[in-house]
């Protein structure tokens, strides 16, 4: 008997151990970690299900105009239950009294208005209520470039007879791993190149000179691409490895960097090697902030210089100690006359979370002409100081002051057929990941017919700052037959906001999708017809699955135009030219959008 009452006194001092710690945890963390939300998305989510099938929504497959605004249909009441769900259960109990769609889609808006708010039929326009094909909802091209850097060495090029025959030429010894090692560039980003960092030998050519640089674009330049995409072939290409360990040990991860003309094509080029001072270095970005020239990869960011000033301090100290050398010029992988400078240590934020997971980051100069890092698209920012050396930040540090707008985020302004397809399979959780960085920010005002009645006003909200982010589906190997979705499906949109803390969020577009490059490209690169796999989301669409966009600018002369930079399938970059006006009209419509293909 005592035996039992101890036993039940221990288990009673863990439980209240554990709660005692959970609550302090919670008290301790009074401001969230801006992943927070979506890992306990991923701990709650089980694998995806489907209602059963009874009655599908009243929703045609060929009628591309609805009762039920943007974003409703897959707003979650909880992590695992859609606000769709919730109208296909008013719908199914109502049958006998013939209740509609925008019946039951105005019910649930008001039994759950903190989550369901979306799903009121009167909280958005009719212009709203037009749902495009995600290929169709993209801004036109008005110039496009594919790029193939001259510096990589030919002797990790894949021969271009190769391409006939993959599966014949990876078969032979000499032409897979550990014997050979291909690597393709892809995923850039551009900035405009600062006067200061235009190189010696080109300084005194007139600013009209068709060969002095106006922009610098980074790559992704390695072995773990998707330019060869067959399961098969790929195993043959690393010698029979296991794929995550090959990648994790002897994939290849360089910066390239390239200096381009005014109407992009490219001057000069380079491949350097960085990994040494940005140990997490995948898919780095480009960011000119200050008038400097930043690059970052996860949550660490180093200035860079093609021209270093002659001020550079030689040393970096710390309490009167030098640490190590204050700047390094990293090291060319193949010969060429462009060389990089960066400065030895990174900078970071201080939030032990973002230190952790933080990736996509981007970097922007707000009105306030202050230093933001932006941890998640149309949500927390920091004010960050660049200049100072990056520390690990432990456990039980003080809570990281994010600035966000408590506002709710408006109504994207069109609808997309993704969401109506996913509504029709009746699935029951959230299918995309959340935002992630793209491109941010340029500067933009706020569209004449825009005022008070639709979230504009004077003052700060005249200047606005646009954004573009992306999401990828959640759905993994294996679910295409199931669900008719591919793995890593990508898809972005648009956002503007405010240009001071606590930077609210004014508009933001539906999905949409950049496309392939065009024929006229192949020249430019010979792999551009390599990896053509297209956006699968119950129907095919004519688009890359993956479209990963690494920066937006303003054409350099002439802001009325942007420039993106994007990955095409981890395998080509893609650096293409918009009409602002137009992404404008995106998130501002004032009728419904009639579109052509983008």
């Amino acid at each position: 008997m005592k035996s039992k009452l101890y036993s039940i006194a221990v288990v009673t001092l863990v439980v209240s151990f554990v709660s005692l710690f959970a609550s302090v945890r919670l008290v301790a963390k009074n401001t969230p970690s801006p992943f927070l939300f979506e890992q306990q998305l991923q701990r709650q989510r089980p694998p995806f299900q489907k209602l059963p099938d009874t009655d599908t929504l009243p929703i045609e497959e060929e009628d591309d105009e609805k009762d039920v605004c943007p974003d409703c249909l897959l707003s979650f009441q909880t992590p695992t239950k859609l606000c769709g769900t919730l109208i296909q259960r008013v719908l199914d109990r109502s049958r006998d009294s013939n209740v509609t769609l925008r019946q039951a889609a105005a019910k649930i808006a008001r039994h759950y208005p903190s989550v369901c708010h979306w799903c009121d039929p009167e909280s958005c326009s009719n212009a709203a209520k037009k749902y495009y094909r995600l290929d169709d909802a993209a801004p036109r091209i008005v110039q496009s470039h594919t790029y193939y850097l001259q510096s990589v060495g030919d002797d990790v090029r894949l021969p271009i007879q190769a391409l006939k025959n993959l599966t014949a030429f990876f078969t032979q010894p000499s032409h897979h791993h550990p014997a050979a090692e291909y690597l393709f560039e892809f995923n850039p980003s551009i900035v405009q190149l600062p006067l200061l960092q235009i190189p010696h030998a080109f300084e005194t050519l007139p600013p009209d000179h068709p060969d002095r640089p106006v922009y610098l674009a980074s790559f992704r330049v390695g072995s773990d691409q998707r330019c060869i995409s067959d399961p098969a072939e790929r195993a043959l290409m690393i010698g029979g490895q296991d794929l995550k360990q090959w990648v994790k040990s002897t994939a290849k991860n360089y910066l390239g960097l390239a200096l381009l003309r005014s109407d992009l094509t490219v001057i000069q080029d380079a491949v350097v090697d960085a990994k040494e001072f940005m140990h997490k270095f995948i898919d780095a970005r480009l960011h000119v902030i200050h008038g400097q020239i930043y690059v970052s990869s996860y949550h660490r960011i180093h200035p860079i210089w093609i021209v270093p000033p002659g001020d550079l301090p030689v040393n970096y100290t710390e309490n009167g100690m030098t640490v190590f050398p204050f700047a390094v010029q990293l090291r060319n992988v193949w010969p060429s006359n462009l060389t990089v400078t960066m400065r030895r240590h990174g900078s970071c934020t201080k939030d032990r979370m973002l230190q952790l997971a933080g990736k996509n980051l981007q970097y922007f100069v707000d009105a306030d002409n202050r230093t933001i890092m932006e941890s998640e698209p149309m949500g927390a920012k920091l004010v960050v100081d660049l200049h100072n050396r990056c520390q690990k930040t432990h456990k039980g540090g003080a809570p990281t002051e994010f600035l966000q707008s408590n506002e709710t985020l408006p109504h994207s302004s069109y609808g997309t057929r993704d969401e109506l397809y996913f509504a029709r399979q009746r699935i029951q959780d959230y299918p995309y990941s959340g935002e992630h960085g793209s491109g941010c920010c340029v500067h933009a005002e706020v569209p004449p017919h825009w005022n008070r009645t639709t979230g504009g006003g004077g003052g700060a909200r005249k200047n606005l700052l646009l954004g573009v982010s992306h999401a990828r589906s959640r759905f993994s190997f294996g679910h295409e037959k199931r669900f008719g979705v591919g793995e890593l499906q990508y898809s972005s949109r648009f956002y503007a906001m405010e240009a001071v803390a606590p930077y609210r969020v004014v508009a933001r577009t539906g999905r949409f999708c950049f496309g392939f490059p065009e024929a006229s490209e192949a020249s430019s690169n010979p792999y551009s017809n390599m990896s053509r796999a297209k956006l699968l989301i119950g129907e095919e669409y004519d688009c890359p699955m993956i479209h990963f966009v690494g920066s937006m600018i303003h054409v350099a002369g002439d802001p009325s135009q942007l420039i993106v930079a994007y990955g095409v399938n981890d395998c080509l970059p893609r650096i293409v030219v918009i009409e602002k006006g137009e992404v404008l009209r995106m998130l501002f419509p004032t009728t419904v959008r009639q579109r052509g293909k983008g």
